[in-house]
């Protein structure tokens, strides 16, 4: 009979194995079953449904990065607050240093990315 710490230690290998190897196994599939006729029209970069003229100077615009920033900061800083919401009473101090950390971090990060938003001289 196999022991739990085993048992749990090869489900997490089964489940990591599992995980890398479907979506490789999914993309070698879509390799070879797929149909591949390239041709200029659709390999042609997306221009919001407008003809595109001229070749495209900048593959991807960075402009709207600081305002993803600030989300997924925000975003993941509410979920942090809000699971250890009921159970902040009882922190010992290591505890609340740590939240303390982790928000300043956040705080500081979403910071610098609005700063990052500010119009510049030109």
């Amino acid at each position: 009979m196999w022991s739990s710490d085993l048992f749990n230690q090869l489900s997490l290998l089964a489940y990591v194995g599992v995980s890398i190897a479907f979506p490789i196994a999914m993309v070698l599939v879509a390799k070879i079953l797929g149909p591949s006729n390239p041709n200029p029209t659709k390999n042609s970069t997306f221009e919001c449904g407008q003809t595109p003229i001229g070749e495209a100077h900048v593959q991807f615009t960075v402009q709207y990065l600081p305002y993803v920033m600030i989300y997924s900061i925000y975003g993941a800083l509410a979920v942090f607050l809000l699971l250890i919401a009921p159970s902040i009473a009882s922190f010992d101090a290591e505890m609340l240093k740590l939240a303390t950390i982790v928000i300043v971090i956040s705080s500081l990060t979403s910071l610098g990315a609005a700063l990052s938003l500010r119009p510049r001289a030109r």
